[in-house]
């Protein structure tokens, strides 16, 4: 099984997949004493097993960075007005294309040929140039859920690469 590399012309959503830092916290068990090896460490019990010295418990913080991304409820919604998604292979950016055929071959074309999409793109504007608001339309709700969720997009035309 492989994957093979598809082109979508037409309209989507654009997503910034931006870095953020975010913080967690979990309370730490651990040793009184600064001096003994298990003050930096986890420990079971009321005692420093290797020390003696009482235990204590303290709040750490981990920060990690992460990726906005998409909320997970945004990957398993399948309803009329479900969009697919794919990341760019910069990993910069996420596109959101319609996820049924009959969706996307209403706003756009789909193809297994760059050279095909890229001529397409070209001179598929025309028939495809009214649509615009008629997307928007379609995709209401789920562009008000992005909306609602602070999740900054761009509704565009052009290609998308992904691979299925």
């Amino acid at each position: 099984m492989g994957l093979s590399t598809h082109y979508y012309v037409g309209y989507h959503v654009k997503v910034e997949n931006k870095e953020f830092e975010e913080s967690s916290f979990y309370l730490r068990k651990h040793c009184s004493n600064t001096g003994c090896n298990n003050f930096v460490g986890n420990i079971d019990g009321s005692f420093c097993t290797d020390c003696g010295s009482p235990a204590m418990e303290s709040m750490t913080e981990i920060k990690e960075n992460r990726k906005s991304g998409l909320p997970e409820n945004f990957r398993i919604r399948n309803d009329e007005d479900a969009l697919a998604v794919f990341y760019s292979d910069n990993g910069k950016s996420i596109f959101l294309i319609p996820n049924y055929q009959y969706m996307a071959t209403e706003y756009g074309v789909l193809t297994d040929e760059f050279d095909q999409a890229g001529t397409t793109s070209l001179g598929i504007i025309g028939p495809f140039a009214e649509k615009f608001d008629e997307f928007r339309e379609s995709y209401a709700s789920f562009l008000k859920t992005l909306d609602d969720a602070s999740i900054k997009y761009n509704v565009e035309y052009g290609i998308v690469k992904y691979y299925y």
